[in-house]
């Protein structure tokens, strides 16, 4: 199994002005941290960081996989 592309990720919290949340996400080999925004709570922060993380433990995602749907353009 590849690693997963953000593997080695840290996250940083940030409380918005608005009352809103983001977190900010830095990935090593990234250039730029990424801000995920649109999180309503801490504990919607804290949710999207736990799903992160268990994305990444799965492993890198299948590049490589077939196209769903329908192949026929007819």
């Amino acid at each position: 199994m590849q690693p997963h592309p953000d593997a080695g990720a840290t996250y940083k919290i940030i409380a918005r002005d608005d009352g809103a949340f983001e977190v900010k996400v830095t990935v090593p080999k990234a250039a730029t941290p990424v801000i995920i925004t649109g999180l309503s709570t801490k504990a919607d922060a804290e949710r999207w960081i736990a799903k992160h993380q268990e994305a990444i433990a799965a492993g890198a995602p299948d590049r490589h996989q077939a196209p769903s749907g329908p192949t026929d353009p007819k």
